[in-house]
């Protein structure tokens, strides 16, 4: 039997992720960590459905990041896209985790994966103009970021740092004197 749902696995095994997840909530991230081992090494990965096989990986995914452990939060986000290329949400985890050990070109494969499944992702529109703007292409980083407040005008990122950029824009246009 395929267990593709938590409410499907034995009941001390529910007990397990539910206290896990209490962990997470709790931000007792090598906790934890802890009982997703002890989950992932109870099952055969070819025997157990993507629902409970993304769970136990996304979330121990997300207690790494927590804990700054980016490159094995990578690594557990790649077992889970692997299984499922279009997952938008964990492709924009690991697209925030790469981000972090400033593999920037991989970041931005991983950004631009997600708006192709959604393009009404503002996060990601404005993750790739942060990204752009670090590496000096201001023009690309404005597109980018009137591209996000287009989709939600409140993301905080693009209303503050758009502004900023357009006012470069103009200082950069000028003729000197």
């Amino acid at each position: 039997m395929t267990l593709n749902k938590i409410d499907q696995l034995p009941e001390d095994d529910r007990t397990l992720y539910d206290r896990a997840e209490r962990f997470l909530d709790e931000e007792r991230y090598h906790e934890a960590i802890d009982v997703y081992n002890d989950l992932i090494s109870r099952y055969d990965p070819n025997k157990l459905g993507y629902g409970c096989y993304r769970a136990f990986f996304v979330f121990r995914g997300m207690a790494l990041f927590r804990l700054g452990r980016f490159k094995d939060a990578i690594s557990d986000f790649d077992i889970v896209i692997k299984r499922k290329p279009k997952s938008p949400n964990v492709l924009f985890m690991r697209a925030k985790a790469k981000e972090k050990t400033r593999f920037l070109n991989g970041a931005l494969y991983d950004y631009d994966a997600v708006i192709e499944i959604d393009p009404t992702t503002a996060d990601a529109y404005s993750s790739m103009a942060n990204i752009f703007e670090f590496k000096g292409e201001i023009e690309k980083a404005r597109e980018f970021y009137e591209k996000a407040l287009m989709i939600d005008p409140s993301d905080k990122l693009a209303q503050s740092r758009l502004p900023e950029l357009k006012e470069l824009a103009i200082k950069g246009s000028k003729d000197p004197e």
